[in-house]
């Protein structure tokens, strides 16, 4: 009996471990190359998920409405000759 109260307390040890170790990740400053100094203005889009295109309850039409908004602003910041920054999670 008392082996399963440790088994049981180690693995909520490790669950916890793991979970830390996640979020001191998630957390975590990216290391990457610096992007550098800009003009003050660039198209930013953070977390384009997938799931959106791929599994999301969008229809057809939305997907579309979406993707040619997206595309428009990508072509305008282009064409003003500032940078677009994706950012994915």
């Amino acid at each position: 009996m008392t082996a399963i109260w440790y088994i049981t307390g180690a693995a909520v040890c490790a669950c916890v471990l793991w979970l830390g170790a996640g979020v001191r990740r998630i957390g975590a400053v990216s290391n990457g190359a610096r992007i550098g100094d800009r003009a003050n203005t660039a198209l930013l889009m953070i977390d384009l998920q997938t799931v959106f295109w791929d599994n999301g309850p969008y229809s057809d039409a939305a997907k579309a409405t979406a993707q040619s908004a997206i595309l428009d602003e990508i072509a305008h910041a282009r064409a003003q000759g500032h940078p677009v920054i994706a950012l994915r999670q």
